[in-house]
């Protein structure tokens, strides 16, 4: 499976900070921080605990370079599991109160650790700025200008909701779309099948980020279906922070049977403690999903990705090329 050529177009970067460097980063500055505390490895957890974790990660950060440094070991990472596409999405806003970086000199890091990674691994990348859910409109009109001013394909609407519904974010997104930005929302994850509805119909989604709940409304995902909503799915990660029980009763497999185009994601992979190796591999194990299914899989991804047609084309044939 580690040899299958892959793609993540779900992937958080603050999930995604390699757990040596953070604790390179922590020993920098005298201490000793167990792997327990950056990673779940496997365990289950609520959200408390997984967003605790996210907070260990980035305080680890003290210079522009650290985080140019995390980024670049993100994209070294997916090219490791055989990945060559990720899209990575990241929260401006977030990093800033945990770290010492201004929201601008994060977004720098950024670009300039996807930058070096370009240069070294054959792993195309696109950057999706996240509004988190609980900072407000006005918040994430400031980051649809950051994402258009520095050149990020999509934004995205995610995190806690904190009495802030996602149809207060309506006017930012028209916004997004007016400034030629793709819109991925995570809906129909931690909410129902009604935050689904809401990021369709009210904010334009084109992807939704997660999105198996759905799957509790047939009014709602008969509308997902006529609109050919590409889903997000992110098993390991809903396994992990409890949302669903067990691997069999994902829903996954039910959007795919009702038409549904499915990718197959890491969410936050070093957080997680897993890969997408890894997923694949429990997925094929337990009979859920067959190699032609990962390779149909892949193909929704290439089709959905926020990229340009001739990096579509390049993905496909390698796609192709891999599953043969």
């Amino acid at each position: 499976m580690r040899d299958l050529a892959k793609l993540d177009i779900h992937c958080h970067l603050e999930g995604a900070f390699r757990v040596s460097t953070l604790q390179a980063l922590y020993a920098r500055e005298g201490l000793a921080v167990e792997s327990d505390r950056l990673s779940l490895n496997g365990r289950v957890a609520g959200f408390r605990d997984w967003f605790d974790i996210f907070i260990k990660g980035i305080e680890a950060i003290k210079t522009q370079d650290d985080l140019a440094r995390l980024t670049y070991d993100c994209v070294q990472d997916a090219y490791l599991d055989g990945i060559i596409y990720r899209s990575l999405r990241y929260a401006p806003y977030f990093i800033e109160a945990f770290s010492p970086l201004s929201k601008e000199q994060a977004i720098e890091a950024v670009i300039e650790g996807q930058r070096q990674a370009a240069n070294d691994f054959p792993v195309h990348t696109e950057l999706i700025m996240i509004a988190q859910q609980s900072d407000g409109e006005e918040a994430a009109f400031h980051i649809v200008r950051l994402a258009d001013q520095y050149n990020h394909v999509a934004v995205d609407i995610a995190g806690a909701v904190d009495n802030h519904p996602l149809s207060m974010y309506v006017e930012p997104m028209h916004f997004a779309k007016e400034k030629g930005l793709h819109i991925t929302i995570h809906a129909g994850e931690f909410e129902g099948a009604e935050s689904v509805r809401v990021a369709i119909e009210e904010l334009g989604a084109e992807r939704i980020g997660h999105g198996f709940r759905s799957t509790e409304d047939p009014d709602v995902l008969a509308l997902a279906v006529e609109r050919n909503m590409h889903m997000e799915a992110n098993i390991s990660s809903n396994l992990q922070t409890g949302v669903v029980s067990r691997a069999e009763a994902h829903p996954f497999r039910q959007m795919i049977a009702a038409g549904l185009p499915v990718s197959i994601n890491t969410d936050d992979p070093a957080i997680q403690g897993t890969t997408l190796t890894h997923d694949y591999e429990m997925l094929v194990r337990k009979g859920l999903l067959t190699k032609d299914d990962l390779y149909q899989a892949n193909l929704h991804a290439v089709d959905a990705a926020f990229t340009s047609d001739d990096v579509k084309a390049q993905l496909r044939d390698k796609v192709h090329e891999s599953y043969k």
